[in-house]
């Protein structure tokens, strides 16, 4: 069934329009600053007219003393096919409308462009060493650098359409002819920029090699060592961060350009002192996250040290850019054209992304200031670093971006449509006025510094006038205040589910059957939902857990109609297992809610993991599968060693990709309304131990509370216990008391205890110690910790963390 939903995806120029009574309904001001106009804070007023009633706002803009320029060595660019190009007229004004095009990508902040539109194959003659490559003016792709030149775009242009291979295509990939003719071109092309004063033109030669088969993989590697042959010539490669990316193709690419993640930090600085650049692309495809393309383009860049940021794309799509259902994947725009009903106008995602540049020419220019007041020998330049440490370590960082902006919450309604309400939010430690006032901590640290080296003239006084006479304010209208829906099923989200897993007395054999003893004790995760909470899946999966003092291990047996049609296309460990048919676990055995370890393994075993290259070979994850008439098994074994900082309570889930019969269906344990990748929705998990196997707090407050204890007498005997417990710590004030559970257990018998307890106020995490005692000696069987926090009945904190 087609489901979409409802975004406030485009800003149009304001013109009187019909507001019914009772009605929110928002605007967008885009206030432009002459390059003359003095440092001063600007006075005016907003004015809304209707029915001879009015209403005024006042507005303050404060201009600065400086002047912010492109960013040195950083790439930010759409991806560009002139849409429609041919429908705009005669050559001179398809050559106007690129160039109003790029036009506004410089006013945007762009300094690079992701070009889709190349050298005309079918022109392009060889003689010989003599080459022509039928470039007459007239082709969109000399247009396009034409104007490129003209506008002083300042960084290299990346070209993704590459007609030299092309051209060479007429040959077998692997002749030496293939690779004459490629370098050929490629470096006629090269000559022919540098005579027009066109940029530097770094090549792809194919795009996301990763995500397309063996043979596209093997040509990127071809074409990228006859690039490397040509002196001076950059390359690009593009996709996921794969082993793919690191290791085969990653040494031959001058560029490394990542789809919507980053790699670790480790590999990101390890990349850079190879000399790579670190590009990220594909954020916000349809233009409607401000957000992320702000925080991805400044504020992200800057903790990242990373070089580009690019999107898809400027403007594309099927028939008519404002409608969504005329073709099969929507429209992706950042810059929507005029039409019989609308003004046209940006996408909220393209201001978000100037305003994300704007952050990071504030960031360039305060560098760049600290190093002249250094040379200067002036004071200030360490309290001028440590602000901008601080800004970017208040940021709640992770390499991840795509897919990561979410709703507050999501309801129904009485028809049945999903009503999404809240902040649209990207969960990275700031609210949205933290960007502005993280700005301005940059901003005055520069002004700080420019007070230090003798550059800050005098302030002049503040000019008190109507800010439309001397500043061009552009309104554009934005959307009503209201619920955003989509059609389809009804969603609401549910609680953690939560599981104890118990331990193995002997650990299973990893064969990807499911006949060991233990799994016949280990509970069963009965029933999975689709990923949105929508339902059970078309396909059911049972999952077993188990653990003993070394592994984690996990059974499942994924139901199957469709089994001749499996997608087993991965055949050799850490491949793209997330293609084929796959069961994947994630555990945040730290329960940071912020990271997890994640193996997936397809129906033939072979399994991938979210560790970096090296580490992956050097684990020891086990897995194996097997297929059957009706379904799959499979089985993992994982060293708790390699979970890190471990928890009692870790978050866990277990996620099923199914692909038979063509289509896609996404299962959880765990719904995660989203990406499989979101820990903060995991389900809670507790390894149950010997005697006392899981310990149950629910929600914790203030005043008499009752834990719910599993308990399973291990002896071979009857047993008399005593069950008790204890508070810690308690804001220094002694403990209130648990009272004793006295209680005795036949041999192999399980029950589940009620142990009150009672809290007093205290700050931050405390815990109930419980221990088990036998009796008549009182000896120590074994105790277990459960943590908690307590709702405080009032919260004071000042927000934002930035003040100014």
């Amino acid at each position: 069934a087609l489901e979409y939903i409802l975004m406030p995806t485009y800003l149009e120029l304001a013109k009187p329009l019909d507001l019914p009574a009772n009605t929110a309904q928002r605007f967008w001001l885009t206030v432009h600053v002459p390059e003359d106009a003095a440092p001063a804070i600007y006075h005016g007023r907003v004015t809304l007219r209707a029915e001879g009633a009015e209403a005024s706002i006042p507005l303050r803009l404060r201009v600065l003393p400086f002047k912010l320029d492109d960013p040195p060595g950083i790439a930010y660019g759409p991806y560009y096919r002139p849409y429609q190009l041919a429908k705009q007229g005669d050559l001179a004004a398809q050559r106007d409308f690129i160039r109003r095009d790029l036009q506004d990508m410089r006013d945007h902040g762009m300094t690079s462009l992701g070009l889709c539109v190349g050298l005309d194959s079918a022109k392009v003659k060889m003689d010989g060493d003599k080459v022509d490559l039928g470039l007459d003016g007239t082709s969109p792709f000399e247009m396009a650098l034409d104007a490129y030149r003209d506008l002083r775009f300042p960084e290299p242009v990346c070209l993704l359409t590459d007609g030299a291979q092309s051209f060479a295509g007429k040959h077998k990939l692997e002749s030496d002819e293939f690779a004459s003719a490629y370098r050929a071109v490629t470096m006629a092309l090269n000559a022919e920029a540098k005579r027009r004063g066109w940029p530097e033109i770094i090549l792809q030669p194919v795009d996301e090699p990763a995500w397309q088969d063996k043979a596209a993989c093997d040509r990127n590697v071809r074409c990228l060592q006859i690039l490397k042959q040509i002196p001076g010539q950059r390359t690009e490669q593009d996709g996921p961060g794969d082993k793919y990316f690191h290791e085969v193709a990653g040494p031959l690419a001058d560029v490394w350009n990542y789809n919507g993640s980053y790699a670790s930090p480790e590999v990101i600085k390890k990349a850079k002192a190879a000399g790579k650049l670190i590009w990220i692309y594909n954020n916000d495809v349809e233009g409607y996250r401000p957000e992320m393309m702000r925080y991805t383009a400044g504020f992200h860049l800057a903790a990242t040290g990373s070089d580009g940021v690019f999107n898809w794309e400027y403007r594309g799509g099927s028939g008519d850019l404002y409608n969504d259902f005329d073709g099969q994947h929507g429209d992706f725009v950042f810059n929507y054209l005029p039409s019989k009903d609308s003004t046209g106008g940006p996408a909220t995602g393209w201001e978000g992304f100037r305003e994300g540049i704007d952050d990071q020419r504030h960031i360039a220019l305060l560098r760049k200031t600290i190093a002249r007041c250094r040379a200067a020998n002036k004071p200030g330049a360490e309290r001028a670093e440590a602000v901008l440490d601080r800004v970017l370590k208040s940021l709640d960082y992770k390499p991840g971006l795509r897919g990561a902006v979410k709703f507050d919450r999501v309801t129904v309604s009485p028809e049945g449509q999903k009503q999404f309400r809240g902040q649209f939010k990207l969960p990275n430690g700031w609210d949205f006025s933290m960007y502005d006032k993280a700005r301005w901590q940059v901003a005055q640290a520069t002004l700080d510094l420019m007070q230090s080296l003798g550059e800050l003239p005098a302030p002049p006084a503040a000019q008190k006038q109507d800010a439309t006479s001397q500043l061009a304010i552009r309104a554009v209208q934005f959307v009503k205040d209201e619920p955003v829906t989509s059609a389809g099923k009804p969603r609401v989200e549910a609680g953690r589910p939560k599981l104890t897993i118990p331990e193995a007395k002997s650990p299973p054999i990893i064969d990807g059957k499911t006949t060991d003893a233990a799994w016949r004790r280990a509970p069963e995760i009965a029933r999975m939902a689709l990923h949105e909470g929508e339902g059970p899946p078309t396909q059911q999966t049972q999952v077993w857990l188990a653990f003993d003092a070394t592994h984690l291990y996990l059974a499942a047996w994924c139901g199957e109609a469709k089994i001749r049609d499996l997608v087993t296309n991965v055949k050799s460990d850490f491949g793209p297992v997330w293609n084929d048919d796959c069961l994947e676990l994630f555990v945040d055995a730290n329960q940071d809610r912020a990271t997890y370890f994640h193996v997936a393994v397809n129906p033939l075993g072979v399994k991938w993991l979210n560790l970096e290259a090296e580490a992956a070979r050097n684990s020891k994850v086990r897995t194996a599968a097997t297929i059957a008439e009706h379904g799959w098994y499979c089985e993992m074994a994982i060293p708790l060693a390699e979970l890190g900082e471990r928890h009692a309570e870790w978050g866990l889930n277990v996620c099923r990709e199914r692909r038979a019969g063509g289509g896609l269906e996404l299962s959880c344990w765990s719904p995660t309304y989203g990406g499989f990748g979101s820990p903060e929705r995991f389900g809670d998990a507790t390894l149950g131990e010997k005697f006392i196997r899981a310990v149950v707090l629910g929600n914790v407050f203030i005043g008499r509370n009752v834990a719910k204890v599993a308990l399973q007498n291990e002896d071979p005997t009857g047993v008399e216990f005593a069950l008790s417990g204890r508070i810690e710590p308690q804001g220094g004030q002694p403990p209130p008391a648990v009272p004793t559970v006295h209680l005795s257990l036949g041999p192999g018998e399980r029950k589940e205890v009620d142990l009150p307890f009672d809290v007093s106020l205290g700050a931050g995490e405390q815990a109930l110690l419980v221990e088990l005692r036998r009796q008549p000696d009182g000896s120590l069987i074994t105790s277990r910790r459960a943590t908690f926090a307590v709702p405080q009945p009032m919260r004071l904190s000042v927000s934002p963390k930035l003040l100014y």
